[in-house]
């Protein structure tokens, strides 16, 4: 019943979503990227401190920030860094890397190493190129693909209920 509730919220989360403003689509992928923290465990969190860090988009990152002033991941603060720079990537739990920076998503991966790090991005071919998540928009409706195995070899707990409402890839 829990999952069906959950299924059904994400649902209507969608259909909502399409022909939204890029204001509104900001929003819902801020919403939808504060949910991954529910369904995905992260070990060693230190500090209390649970870190988003997003890379060169100011509009992402104000929603999650937005967010965190009034929600927590498990007992940990949401703190949320705008970065212009994969360099400045340090010590966080999720970055997002936007379509405009595709070419920083290698460089990405390289600097975090084997670090519990989830990559999310939003652009072609973001999963098959080392991302856990990546957003996509079919028809004005923004949904995100999986890649599991990119997600587990970072030592990351995946729920299975997150997958059922993404579209897995490899």
């Amino acid at each position: 019943m829990k999952c069906l509730k959950f299924c059904f919220s994400w649902l209507i989360l969608l259909l909502f979503i399409s022909g939204s403003t890029y204001s509104q689509q900001s929003k819902f992928k801020a919403i939808i990227m504060y949910n991954f923290t529910k369904y995905i465990e992260w070990p060693n969190i230190s500090n209390n401190e649970f870190i988003i860090s997003v890379l060169d988009n100011k509009e992402l990152s104000d929603e999650l920030k937005n967010i965190a002033k009034v929600k927590v991941v498990g007992t940990n603060k949401l703190i949320i860094k705008d970065i212009l720079s994969i360099d400045e990537v340090s010590h966080c739990q999720i970055v997002y890397i936007p379509q405009n920076k595709y070419k920083e998503l290698a460089n990405c991966i390289a600097k975090s190493g084997n670090q519990n790090v989830l990559i999310v991005t939003e652009m072609d071919n973001g999963c098959k190129n080392g991302a856990g998540i990546n957003f996509i928009t079919n028809e004005g409706k923004i949904s995100f693909e999986i890649n599991k195995n990119n997600i587990t070899n970072r030592k990351l707990i995946l729920s299975g209920q997150l997958l059922l409402l993404g579209k897995e890839v490899n």
